[in-house]
């Protein structure tokens, strides 16, 4: 005779993953402190005569002053978001949990699918307490970097370039909108959810073990619509840094204000 039985399984975050998490936001605070500064010292021109020149000039939006066609930076934002907040609602991913042997009354097969938004509305349904402090620190830090920040950094790019603005003010966004950018998990997203496709199935099973190959199976698969998130991840990913390249090229560019120019990406 054979016996089935169901049961729940949690994950629970330990101090170890928090500590993580905190490691790696002193690590992105410190990054921005350190290319504060770094640009103080290799530009210093830009912050005292920079921006006592400029006031002799009038606010003009920053396409103008790079050259570049507002309608093509205006497009490449809005196909981004677009595409983004797309991939962020369609189902992404299916999970799959077999139970049993199939055509027995025993049989058990369960389907769940995901979308980038619900995996983060679904965290507290996979703890033992679903209102306790970390996991609902959990679920504010994925929506905020995975949904919240990405946005807002379009955001930014759409203000930085079409709103007319002196340069020491652009200088300001620009270093606001880099910020975003390092804090947007976009690609993380789209690289994690394609790994986690791959090797939850083996994670799944083994959390499991009955020694029965076929007792208990969990299976994953991507559906079509994730490859919107893959293309906003690389569209993301390259209309960024084609505006970082500008805007870096115009603020930071010596020859503005005929002083030997230097090359730094940073």
């Amino acid at each position: 005779m054979i016996f089935f039985c169901s049961g729940n399984r949690y994950i629970v975050p330990k101090w170890g993953f928090f500590g993580f998490v905190f490691a790696s936001v002193f690590s992105l605070l410190s990054t921005h402190i350190i290319l504060y500064l770094h640009r103080r010292v290799v530009y210093p021109e830009v912050y005292q005569e920079g921006d006592a020149v400029e006031e002799l000039y009038e606010k003009e939006a920053l396409y103008k002053k790079t050259g570049r066609s507002p309608i093509v930076i205006a497009l490449a934002l809005l196909i981004t978001l677009g595409l983004l907040v797309a991939g962020c609602i369609l189902i992404s991913f299916t999970f799959t949990y077999e139970q049993g042997v199939p055509g027995t009354p025993a049989y058990y097969y369960e389907e769940r699918n995901f979308s980038i938004i619900n995996i983060g509305l679904y965290v507290p349904d996979s703890a033992i307490e679903p209102n306790s402090f970390g996991i609902r620190f959990v679920q504010a830090f994925y929506f905020l970097l995975a949904v919240v920040t990405p946005l807002q950094n379009i955001l930014i790019f759409s203000i930085l370039y079409l709103l007319p603005m002196k340069s020491s003010a652009q200088r300001q966004v620009f270093f606001l909108s880099e910020i975003t950018f390092a804090w947007g998990a976009v690609e993380v997203m789209m690289i994690s959810a394609i790994f986690s496709v791959k090797q939850i199935p083996d994670f799944g099973s083994g959390i499991v073990d009955s020694g029965c190959n076929t007792c208990y199976v969990v299976g994953a698969v991507l559906q079509n619509t994730f490859w919107i998130y893959f293309a906003a991840a690389v569209l993301n990913f390259g209309v960024t840094f084609w505006l970082f390249e500008g805007a870096h090229e115009h603020l930071y560019n010596a020859r503005k204000f005929d002083w030997p120019k230097k090359r730094c990406w940073c």
